[in-house]
């Protein structure tokens, strides 16, 4: 049952990434910042397309994996729910990434917001975290 909420929820995330990448992509510039400081300062932007295609990337293949790892690969029950549900917050927290990201360049300040971005970071820590330690 845990199994198939996290792949349906990692299959609504990696969904969520590639059609935000696809909405955004007419509407940002040239060139998208890859790297923030501590700061939410942007720095080493690249194509766009390059930006998109590392999300999307990411996503479709993460969620293959998941899915094999599920159907193949688990040598248990619980390594496999672990495993499930790791990948899933990864999509999830890929989906934010991509989302704040996005949300920074369209603005005119174009600074990350620091504070959601760290917290995105330290929710999906507890969440493997807790995650590993359950399945042991």
């Amino acid at each position: 049952m845990l199994v198939g909420a996290a792949l349906g929820i990692g299959f609504a995330a990696a969904i969520v990434i590639v059609v935000e990448a696809l909405l955004a992509y007419p509407r940002l510039p040239a060139r998208v910042p890859l790297h923030f400081n501590f700061r939410g300062e942007p720095g080493r932007p690249a194509p766009k397309l390059l930006f998109f295609s590392i999300f999307v990337a990411l996503a479709i293949v993460l969620l293959a994996f998941t899915v094999t790892k599920v159907l193949h690969g688990a040598p248990s029950a619980r390594e496999a729910q672990a495993g499930a549900v790791v990948d899933a917050a990864t999509l999830i927290l890929m989906a934010y990434v991509q989302h704040l990201i996005i949300g920074t360049v369209e603005r005119p300040k174009k600074r990350l917001a620091v504070r959601p971005f760290w917290t995105a970071i330290f929710a999906f820590l507890a969440v493997v975290t807790a995650v590993s330690a359950v399945a042991r």
